[in-house]
Parts: C-alpha cells; sequence; structure tokens
C-alpha cells in the first residue's frame, strides 16, 4: 500500500525470540495478499507462534465488514486465534495520502454476525464516540 510500510514477520518474530517475556507476534494482515497471505497468517501462527492477527483498516481503505477480508477472518476462526483492528477514526500519517476513516464499530455488526466464532479485539481512540457517530 502505498506511503506504508511492512514489517516482515520474520523480523517481528526474531524481536519475540528476543524477548518472549515481554513480546508475542500478531501478523498483520494484507487483504491484497490473497491467498499468500492466508499462508503467511498460517505459518506465522504454526510455524513463528504468533498469538494473533492485527488490521488496519484505514491502510487497506476497506471497511472491516468488505469481502476482502472475510478469507483471513475465516484463517482466524480456524486457527482459533484473535484479530485486532483499529477502529474508529484514523490519524493523519503523510502529507501526500490522506487515509478516509473507515473503520466505523458499526461495520463489525456483519463480521460477528458471519463470525460467530471469531475473536475480535478493538482498539484505537475514541472507540466510544466513533460509535456514536457511526450508527446511520
Amino acid at each position: 500500500v502505498e506511503e506504508s510500510f511492512e514489517v516482515p514477520y520474520e523480523s517481528v518474530h526474531k524481536v519475540c525470540l528476543e524477548n518472549p517475556d515481554r513480546f508475542s507476534g500478531l501478523a498483520g494482515i494484507d487483504p491484497f495478499r490473497g491467498m499468500e497471505g492466508i499462508r503467511d497468517l498460517e505459518y506465522a501462527v504454526k510455524e513463528m507462534g504468533f498469538v494473533g492477527a492485527h488490521l488496519y483498516p484505514h491502510w487497506c481503505e476497506l471497511p472491516p465488514n468488505h469481502r476482502k477480508y472475510y478469507p483471513y477472518y475465516a484463517k482466524c476462526c480456524e486457527l482459533g486465534i484473535p484479530i485486532m483492528m483499529q477502529v474508529g477514526h484514523n490519524l493523519i500519517y503523510s502529507r501526500n495520502r490522506r487515509l478516509p476513516s473507515v473503520g466505523k464499530p458499526i461495520y463489525l455488526d456483519e463480521v460477528a454476525i458471519d463470525f460467530p466464532e471469531l475473536k475480535i479485539f478493538l482498539n484505537g481512540s475514541f472507540i466510544f464516540f466513533a460509535f456514536l457517530y457511526s450508527t446511520e
């Protein structure tokens, strides 16, 4: 994704191995990687010991209920891992690429209905206020 950066799973794994009492790995989700991304998520959990997935919908410019994420949600259920995602308003990371705020908490209703086994953790400031303003 333009103007973003990717931290390779191997780098995260190395830090976790060096500091096992302090860090656990989360596998970043990029829905544009397709099946390669699904296989990498499974490898990170099964072979590297990652404990969950992480999604920042604003970078992808896709709301959390977009169909491109559904294979990842299904894989998280299969692996028994939670997914943590940023919801609410996004921050400005680059003057060259202003990101839309696509992480409205109300969009997670569909995800929770379609994936009742999925463990979802929300992070981000203004979650409560974002929910108040996201009801349509």
